[in-house]
């Protein structure tokens, strides 16, 4: 018998990087939070069955674990707030 973990997935910045890996794990069936500056790549994700967050920290607080993927460490310190 296989056992699947039920893993509340996150992510931060839907670009080049994080819009494909975002997608995928909502095609999967994770429960998938999302977060980008530009409403049209969010509503993509939601589309494909992902939750839209207002903020970053919505995003951290609704997922065991989140990928950040943004374009420098001036974004990543923003997003970290």
């Amino acid at each position: 018998m296989v056992r699947r973990m039920s893993v509340r997935a996150g992510f931060v910045g839907l670009g080049n990087i994080g819009l494909p890996m975002a997608r995928r794990l909502a095609a999967a069936g994770l429960p998938t939070c999302v977060y980008d500056v530009v409403p049209e790549r969010v509503a993509e994700l939601v589309a494909a069955g992902a939750t839209a967050a207002a903020t970053p920290r919505d995003v951290a607080a609704a997922s065991d674990v989140v990928g950040v993927c943004v374009r420098d460490d001036a974004d990543v310190r923003a997003v970290a707030g």
